[in-house]
Parts: structure tokens; sequence; C-alpha cells
């Protein structure tokens, strides 16, 4: 029996020794593949995707609170039994590191190539760059910018922003939909379906929004 143990004891050496490099490697992968199960099984899907993109940065509590007001207006699209907004933000101080301003609108830029999230929020400044682009639909029901925006100033989304931190925002902010075909998204398959529901959204907004 004492012979048997340290046969054991002498096999289990031998075997770290040889294989301790891919033993741990081994583990190190496990736990990375189970961290990611995790985050994947957890990760809440969206019903709706909005971009947020202006010149001046917006923190996550703030735009947190610009999703709750938003998912007041949408449905469960995916059947979760919860109404989901993402906000990709994409804002950014002016007087923020060349790098970081850069990425901001290189993140914007890349939304702009899928067809997920129609509905986007600027201010004055970031909805003349995008409409001289020809970015945005025009709608009979919108009733700035020449019926390509929602004036969102003193709304309740603005004053969400402003519930985070107190006076926050000032300036003109827009809410838009994009005009998927300008942007050459028409014939992708899943187009249609992500703009009617952001157009159905928008539209209930409106109805709460505009007197």
């Amino acid at each position: 029996m004492e012979n048997e143990k340290k046969n054991l004891r002498q096999r289990l050496r031998n075997f770290w020794y040889y294989y301790k490099v891919h033993t741990i490697i081994g583990l190190l992968i496990a736990a990375l593949l189970a961290v990611l199960i995790a985050q994947c099984g957890s990760r809440v899907s969206p019903d709706y995707t909005v971009v947020l993109y202006m010149r001046k940065e917006l923190s996550e509590p703030m735009t947190n609170a610009m999703a709750a007001e938003l998912q007041k207006f949408g449905i469960d699209r995916n059947g979760d039994g919860k109404v989901v907004v993402e906000i990709v933000n994409c804002s950014f101080d002016t007087g923020a590191r060349n790098e970081v301003v850069m990425g901001s609108i290189g993140k914007m830029q890349g939304q702009l190539s899928l067809p997920d999230a129609p509905l986007m929020i600027t201010d004055k400044h970031t909805f003349a760059d995008l409409n001289e682009q020809g970015v945005f639909a025009a709608r009979g029901d919108l009733p700035d910018q020449e019926g390509k925006a929602l004036q969102l100033k003193d709304t309740p989304l603005y004053e969400a922003v402003n519930s985070v931190k107190p006076n926050y925002l000032v300036n003109d902010l827009y809410l838009s939909i994009r005009d998927l075909e300008t942007g050459g998204l028409q014939d992708n398959k899943f187009a249609g379906e992500f703009l009617s529901s952001s157009q159905a959204l928008l539209e209930n907004l409106l109805a709460a929004y505009v007197k």
C-alpha cells in the first residue's frame, strides 16, 4: 500500500514536471470560457438600439436614464418579458484627447454601416454634420429641422438626463431617424424589421411629446 502511494505521488510529480505549462494554459482557457459563457448567458438582448452622437460626453447613468425614458414607448419585441433600449454612446467632449474624439466618431461611423439602430440622438452640431451627409429621413410628423428631427429640449427625456446631474444639458438636442436607403442598407434583410420597429417607437414618443 505504501509503495502504491509513493508510485502515485511520483506519477503526479512527473506529470506536473512535464505538463505544468500545458495544465496552466488549459485551466486559464477553461476559466476564460466560463466567464464568456456566463456573460453571454446574462447579457440582455435589446429590443431597440439608439445611437447617441453629440459633442458633450454623457455618463452611463445619464444614458441609462435616457434608455429608461425611451423604453416607455416600445414593446417587448424579443419575448423576454421586458422592453430594453440600448444606447450606443458615441458622445465626446470637444476638449478631449484626439484619440478619444476620433474613437467616438469611428464608433458612430461603424453604426451607420449597420441597420440595427435607425434612431439617433444628436446635438445641433452633430445633426448638421450628419444632415449634410444625407443621413436623416424626412417625415411629416417630425416638427423640427425641416421634418428631420424632434427637438428634445424640455421634454421628459431631456429632463431624465438632467435628473442625474442638474442643468447638465442646456442646449438643443434632437431625435431623428436614419434614411437607410441613402445609407445603402435597403437590401439588408434585417433593415425593414429594424426600421419599422424604430418608427413605431418614434410614433409612440411623438404622440406623447408633441401636443
